[in-house]
């Protein structure tokens, strides 16, 4: 049996995993398959800071990785400057992927470099001396490293990644569930011993509890609240694809969809018109938040970009107001899979306002 391990070298967390790894996998008989990603790639993408970008989460973590390296005895000297950019050495282990002992001898030679010596991984030259130094052709790898491909592949793993649920390092993967942070082998090996210690209807009930609040956005009257409720009560379509409003604030507005077998395309995925109803619908309700009793938004354009096929369960669609004019309003809706953070599509839609009227067909 494997298990994942999720990592980038910029990580303190993940060095002290890395070392920690090595023992508990003799001791399970686990074999080590090692997954480098672009920390801060997921950072971006989640729309979060890395903990060095917050001054007091960056003393915090200076000082408690000062006590795990006391307490579990581990070598550590505090890098030469953070954060910094760990492209190269992560493309060089990608490169030697194919050859898994020399990868992992590679990266641990790369973890102790910059977190037991304090060398900079950013600085090619010290990334090359230190291949040098493993007893491998230098240029060749960094060459290698360097070519397209090998950054493509770098961007495909942490794309991958973040599809499977990863959201930070380290994360270890173990039969499709994943454990995140250096503290987490007493709850993994739990896991190994007892891979069923959560009752999964029982957690999925509560992972579909609704958002109650948003930070930063301001609640909204009743009153419009029961007219963006009505907006989607009054759509048989919406009703046909089983949309849900989960939240209404101010200037925001978030729906959700559970995936259904008439609602996928032919390779089982969730279909992009689905998500584009979705997203366009909600963008729709969220425009009018800012519109007077007698006016009504209509669709003038509308671009979206699919990111992701929809593996998961459920989806959540959160529209935004990105502008509201006297004739137009712009809003950006994202469809983020059922862990919440992961965008599966997004798109602009711009609306007309429009006097409202009651439609006749003859």
């Amino acid at each position: 049996m494997t298990i994942d391990f999720y990592f980038d070298f910029i990580s303190p967390y993940s060095y002290f995993a890395w070392i920690k790894l090595q023992t508990f996998a003799k001791e399970t008989g686990l074999e080590i398959h090692p997954i480098p990603v672009v920390f801060g790639a997921i950072l971006t993408h989640m729309g979060h800071k890395g903990p060095a970008e917050t001054p007091k989460k960056r003393e915090y973590t200076i000082r408690d990785c000062l006590r795990i390296a006391a307490t579990d005895q581990i070598p550590f000297t505090f890098v030469a400057k953070h954060p910094f950019n760990p492209l190269l050495p992560l493309r060089v282990c990608l490169t030697l992927e194919k050859a898994p002992e020399t990868m992992m001898k590679m990266i641990d030679t790369f973890y102790k470099a910059a977190w037991q010596h304090g060398r900079d991984l950013s600085d090619p030259r010290i990334v090359e001396d230190l291949i040098s130094e493993a007893g491998h052709d230098s240029g060749a790898l960094i060459e290698l490293a360097q070519q397209s491909e090998t950054k493509q592949l770098l961007k495909a793993r942490t794309d991958t990644a973040m599809e499977t649920g990863v959201f930070g390092v380290p994360t270890f993967g173990f039969q499709g569930e994943l454990f995140w942070g250096n503290d987490r082998f007493d709850a993994l090996k739990r896991y190994i011993n007892d891979p069923y210690q959560i009752d999964e209807d029982h957690f999925k009930q509560i992972a579909e509890t609704p958002l109650g609040v948003l930070r930063g956005q301001a609640p909204v009257a009743e009153k419009m609240k029961s007219r963006v409720k009505k907006t989607f009560d009054n759509s048989t379509f919406m009703k046909n694809l089983g949309v849900n409003v989960e939240i209404i604030t101010k200037n925001s507005l978030t729906t959700s969809l559970e995936k259904k077998p008439h609602l996928l395309q032919q390779h089982g995925f969730l279909h992009a018109g689905v998500l584009a109803s979705l997203a366009d619908h909600t963008a729709g309700a969220c425009a009018e938040l800012s519109m007077s009793d007698d006016e009504q938004p209509l669709s003038i354009e509308f671009k979206i970009n699919i990111l992701r096929p929809v593996v998961s369960h459920k989806v959540y669609c959160q529209a935004n107001l990105i502008k509201a004019g006297k004739t137009v309003i712009v809003c950006e809706s994202k469809v983020f899979a059922d862990d919440k953070s992961t965008v599966v599509c997004q798109g602009i839609v711009t609306l007309f306002r429009s006097k409202t009227v009651k439609l006749e067909y003859k």
